[in-house]
């Protein structure tokens, strides 16, 4: 390693590399989410230096460092170079949307693998087209380029996954997942199958949804499919027990689980299902924190349900809750200083919010009689989608983040409820 960098922009001295052919790279590990650009300055004596970029983490063989910017130091003379790394780009975007990409070299060539995706114009500015994941690479002559994958999101980023029972009579019937604009119009069923799909959550990236399903032989399973519906795949495949509650790790290579069997256990898996683990073997309803270090859940462990907290790895549980209330199925906030949970500590049931420490607990909802269910928080914070039945049947509605503001989004006899909103 031969130099070390931190978030947003930095400039720092880079020994050059006795052999030409060598390569190095730079300890990114504070760097976030992904990606930087470079600009490389050298004595213009010695600079011959082609290749002014950064390698994309995932395209690095190993054993070099994940955490790393790479790149290659070719006949820098011996002379120190000096090297800037701009504020890292996030690699996802919405239709419509622009990102500037750099390399420090104004006479790179741009271009896209899938320009129904995302198109590069002559000076790196990216926009995006339709949903999908494109990449985008500047060429530096014929041999040498820079390369990076971004993600588009659907048009508009503002869709609301969520559980119905309607044009159902009975409780076994056919529970199904609609998507619906935030304002509760244009609602489409995305399942259609014979089995209850519910519970439904975005992936970081927006392009697909886990959830539960009975519609196979078991007893539910985790599934993941496309966000229009298409391609459901069975990631557990365990006909014996209950799988329910994913949430993913905010990279999205993870998926975290709710397993009854019959007790409440946390488990998790690599995003196709590969790699199951058991995280916690007394603990339910996982939610992975922004930054992906921490997961916290329900227990009962301590006589009634509480809200924990504990590292990614499963150690180091931490009660946030400790009341004599039921406190369950803890949310994130977007920033990570908030979490939301269920609480009947004074009422039936209402949405509660706290600091990520468990300090000043406040009832956003307030209604006695009726009973509220946390949901989910809009990307930027500012907005909670929750269900309730203090109308007669659950229905969902959308409050302002200090309570305000409720307003009712469905208006349906059945019953809506488990309100995604997509990141």
């Amino acid at each position: 390693m031969i130099g070390h960098v931190h978030e947003g922009s930095v400039e720092l001295l880079v020994p050059a590399f006795p052999n030409p052919e060598d390569d190095g790279y730079i300890d990114c590990s504070g760097v976030s989410p992904y990606f930087g650009s470079v600009d490389i300055a050298a004595s213009p004596k010695w600079f011959n230096f082609a290749q002014r970029f950064v390698q994309p983490v995932a395209k690095i063989l190993q054993p070099k460092p994940l955490n790393a910017m790479y790149f290659a130091g070719r006949g820098l003379g011996g002379r120190t170079t000096s090297l800037s790394l701009d504020a890292p780009v996030d690699p996802t975007i919405d239709v419509d949307e622009t990102v500037q990409l750099s390399v420090g070299d104004p006479s790179a060539e741009w271009d896209t693998d899938d320009a129904a995706v995302a198109t590069v114009d002559p000076n790196g500015l990216v926009t995006g087209v339709g949903p999908g994941t494109a990449t985008i690479t500047a060429y530096f002559g014929a041999e040498e380029s820079w390369s990076m994958e971004i993600t588009v999101r659907a048009a508009g980023g503002d869709l609301i996954a969520f559980t119905t029972s309607r044009n159902v009579t009975d409780l076994d019937a056919n529970y199904e997942i609609y998507v619906m604009n935030t304002d509760g119009t244009a609602q489409v069923n995305i399942t259609n199958s014979a089995g209850v799909d519910a519970g439904p959550v975005w992936s970081p990236d927006g392009l697909k949804i886990a959830f539960q399903s009975r519609r196979t032989a078991g007893i539910g399973d985790v599934w993941v499919m496309d966000a229009d519906g298409s391609n459901p795949t069975n990631l557990t495949n365990n006909d014996a027990e209950f799988q329910l509650r994913p949430t993913w790790s905010p990279d999205g290579t993870q998926i975290a689980f709710m397993n009854r069997d019959p007790n409440d256990r946390v488990f998790v898996m690599d995003a196709d299902g590969s790699n199951l683990a058991l995280l916690d073997a007394d603990a339910g309803w996982p939610s992975w924190s922004p930054d992906g270090t921490k997961i916290a859940f329900s227990t009962s462990r301590d006589g009634n349900e509480e809200i924990y907290v504990m590292d990614a790895d499963g150690s180091n549980p931490v009660n946030l809750t400790s009341h004599a209330g039921f406190d369950i199925a803890p949310v994130w906030s977007p920033d990570g200083s908030k979490i939301g949970w269920h609480s009947t500590r004074e009422g039936i049931g209402d949405v509660w919010i706290m600091d990520a420490n468990g300090a000043n607990p406040t009832n956003l909802t307030n209604t006695p009689a009726a009973n509220d269910r946390l949901g989910t928080w809009s990307s930027d914070g500012l907005s909670i989608m929750f269900d309730s039945d203090r109308d007669g049947n659950p229905e969902i509605y959308v409050m302002n983040a200090d309570g305000t503001g409720v307003t009712r989004i469905t208006f349906d006899p059945a019953d809506d409820f488990d309100p995604a909103w997509r990141p």
